[in-house]
């Protein structure tokens, strides 16, 4: 591998990693722990993440322990505030402070080959389509992701070869800290509201992100962006003969120069096709031959919280889908009409500055099923407002408010009587209704 380059080839001491279990965080964290770093670090909360960093061997502690006198370096997560105690004690103490995006952009560089998957929405299933289908083909790749990747042990995989799979999100530009080689860039929404003033700026970040100077290969879908793989009609690979069916979809992945290839994808949503198209795309740009992309697609499973299915209650099937963007929840909805069932929804607002922004689109969408019924916001790194809130969004949508997740397990299981289809959505802590539901579920 390369050196750094940078001032990880001259630390001495400890990473301290300040909101180590979230998702990203973990991952750069165990990266940094396997690369043979020192790494140790705090979290509010207890929870999957920082059990399996307590495996590794990485030391967790309070917060309220201040910053460890070992500490050559303070890693933080973008929901921590700029006055949180330890920084502002890493500060005082001279010791340099760097962002998650900022740490894991000099953290790759010893990776030969660094393929980013980035877009507004599919990022972490798009990720974990990639993990699967290059095991299948033979390699071995290191992979950091944003979302469990589909097999329970969470969204880090230290792997045995050169290669370097990680998901690069947009929010605060976070991406443009990276060096990847392949750039994949899904889709452009205005998702993130409380750092994108409108569409326009998050297109020139996605722009910049694929004119990086480390990156060799652009990759995008037709229409996009310019760039050197592209996929869709009219691209270098797309889709034929499609059905959608509740549980999985079928198709054909077709090359331009007349080849196709039969892939049946074990994960609802007819949004799936679009994301394994951009997998498709990325493994061909790293060497896969498209044959061998077709048989990895077809043994994915599909990633936690997109349109998961999570049993039968009282006989209606019941989904968990992370959709918090409208264009996720459309999307989300058709499929979930396809199935010939009435449709009944809960849904979470994530952050108050989205629901805000967005508010109408959601008061049109929540109108679409049979019935709906609408959650507190989950207020994720915001503070609280009285500007928006869920109550106003459920009367503006003719929707019943649900003040607690109990009132939202008694709303779906009114529902199954009903013989909807089920779905509980948000990318908050929406799947904290499941366990009222549990001693129902089939």
């Amino acid at each position: 591998m390369e050196s750094f380059g940078n001032l990880l080839d001259t630390l001495s001491g400890e990473i301290f990693f300040l909101g180590i279990g979230g998702s990203g965080m973990y991952g750069t964290a165990a990266l940094a722990k396997e690369m043979g770093f020192a790494v140790r670090g705090t979290d509010s909360a207890e929870n999957a993440n920082t059990r399996r960093l307590r495996a590794l061997g990485v030391p967790l502690q309070s917060e309220r322990e201040g910053l460890p006198p070992s500490t050559a370096l303070l890693v933080y997560t973008f929901a921590a505030p700029p006055d949180h105690p330890l920084l502002m004690q890493a500060r005082a103490r001279a010791v340099p402070t760097l962002s998650r995006a900022e740490f894991f952009g000099m953290l790759m560089r010893p990776f030969p080959i660094r393929a980013a998957v980035a877009g507004s929405h599919g990022k972490s299933s798009v990720t974990a389509m990639c993990a699967t289908v290059l095991r299948m083909a033979g390699y071995a790749p290191t992979v950091v992701s944003g979302a469990d990747l589909g097999d329970g042990r969470g969204s880090f995989r230290m792997g045995e070869d050169r290669v370097l799979l990680f998901e690069a999100c947009e929010y605060r530009d976070a991406f443009l800290s990276f060096c990847p080689t392949h750039a994949l860039a899904l889709s452009v929404s205005h998702e993130h509201t409380d750092y994108f003033p409108d569409e326009a700026s998050v297109r020139r970040s996605f722009r910049r992100y694929l004119s990086g100077q480390s990156v060799r290969k652009r990759i995008a879908p037709v229409g996009l962006f310019d760039a050197d793989v592209t996929y869709g009609e009219g691209g270098s690979l797309f889709a034929r003969a499609c059905v959608c069916r509740e549980g999985g979809s079928h198709f054909c992945l077709c090359t331009a120069d007349g080849a196709s290839y039969p892939v049946t994808l074990h994960t609802g949503g007819a949004f799936q096709i679009e994301n394994a198209l951009g997998a498709a795309a990325l493994c061909a740009a790293l060497g896969v031959p498209v044959k061998k992309i077709a048989e990895g697609l077809c043994t994915y499973r599909g990633i936690a919280r997109r349109m998961e299915y999570k049993g039968s209650l009282r006989g209606a099937p019941l989904y968990l889908d992370f959709a918090h963007h409208p264009k996720e929840l459309a999307a989300l909805l058709r499929s979930a009409d396809a199935f010939g069932r009435p449709v009944a929804l809960v849904f979470e607002g994530h952050t108050y500055s989205r629901t805000r922004h967005f508010f109408s689109d959601y008061v049109h969408l929540l109108r679409k099923p049979h019935i709906s019924g609408v959650l507190p916001i989950y207020a994720a790194r915001e503070p609280g407002t009285d500007a928006v809130s869920g109550k106003a969004l459920a009367e503006a949508a003719r929707a019943a408010y649900l003040p607690t997740y109990e009132d939202a397990a008694r709303f779906l299981v009114r529902a199954a009587g009903k013989g909807c289809t089920l779905l509980l959505v948000g990318a908050g802590g929406v799947e904290g209704v499941l366990p009222y539901l549990s001693p129902m579920l089939g």
